[in-house]
């Protein structure tokens, strides 16, 4: 029993990657696929390994299909009764799990292949989904989604027997747009989080000045955290090589070059490694710079594909044309 769990709950997220990626029809035509070759594979197991990958394949199915049947239906439904649709599958698969217990109680009785004939029958219905999903058409949501506009009129003309095309058509281009902002919108609040939590953090919880490294003609004395100490531009920061930063010197700059500082223990490229220091010149050391590259990733993500890139685009096409 523990075969199609585990493949069910990883496919049901690799099954929203497909279902993005190749659609909604292609992704039930795989789901169909391994309810099939599982069901074949678990009929025809003549040992318990053979059964269990049996039962991989259709845990699979199970995933793919948790993940796309009620995109499918709810993009493809026309919206007076699309709760009805999808709220009909519910029903349905308790509906389906009855008559698989009475099948299989059918062939209980047979104790050499009854357990064959319930596998090897489960792989009928799958085969007719398969057929059937052959002659859907794909979500017209999804065309609008990889900006394929004139197959999703062909597949609403399809499903719509050509009435309210146009508008409906519209619809669902605002209705993308509008996804598209608020996910933007989301993205950038997430960025935005990130880099002012990183700065905050930065600020409150900047490494110490311990000492002044026994240099006492040294001007950046007056400094008591490294954020204070780098923000004048003739000191910098000199600190151990440490997992964990909590305090360190600042130092005056050395004329030439910046890589090292005037005097103390950061003077030189041999005591910086002799004494295993390391040179801040222009920044703090923290332990938590990693949320500052997390947000970054999030402005990438959500915002330079979108409005990000979007009016220099419109200039250069307006420009060029």
């Amino acid at each position: 029993m523990a075969g199609p769990m585990v493949s069910a709950g990883v496919f049901s997220l690799i099954g929203a990657f497909l279902s993005d990626k190749y659609g909604r029809q292609k992704s039930l035509l795989l789901s169909s696929s391994c309810y099939m070759l599982g069901n074949v594979v678990c009929g025809s197991a003549f040992n318990r390994e053979t059964l269990f990958i049996g039962r991989l394949l259709i845990g699979c199915g199970i995933g793919i299909a948790s993940a796309n049947t009620a995109v499918y239906v709810a993009e493809c439904s026309p919206i007076n009764i699309r709760g009805r649709l999808i709220g009909t599958s519910q029903p349905f698969l308790t509906i389906g799990i009855l008559i698989g217990i009475i099948i299989s109680a059918l062939f209980s009785s047979d104790l050499n292949n009854g357990w064959r004939y319930m596998w090897s029958l489960g792989a009928v219905l799958p085969s007719i989904q398969f057929i059937g999903t052959l002659f859907c058409p794909e979500s017209p949501r999804w065309f609008i989604q990889q900006s394929r506009k004139s197959e999703a009129r062909e597949s609403l003309m399809r499903i719509r027997n050509g009435r309210n095309v146009e508008e409906e058509l519209k619809e669902i281009e605002d209705n993308f747009k509008e996804v598209q902002e608020s996910i933007e919108k989301i993205g950038l609040f997430l960025s935005n989080l990130c880099l002012a939590t990183t700065f905050l953090m930065a600020d409150r919880y900047s490494p110490w000045i311990n000492t002044t490294d026994g240099v006492f003609s040294n001007p950046c004395t007056k400094y008591s955290q490294c954020a204070e100490c780098i923000r004048n531009p003739d000191c910098g920061f000199c600190y151990e090589d440490t997992s964990d930063v909590i305090g360190g010197d600042c130092l005056r700059i050395s004329a030439t070059p910046n890589l090292v500082s005037e005097q103390g223990s950061c003077i030189s490229a041999f005591t910086l490694s002799k004494y295993s220091m390391i040179w801040a010149y222009d920044y703090c050391p923290v332990s938590f710079a990693w949320i500052a590259v997390v947000g970054l990733a999030f402005f990438l993500m959500f915002y330079a594909q979108g409005m990000g890139t979007l009016p220099w685009t419109i200039n250069v096409v307006g420009l060029v044309s």
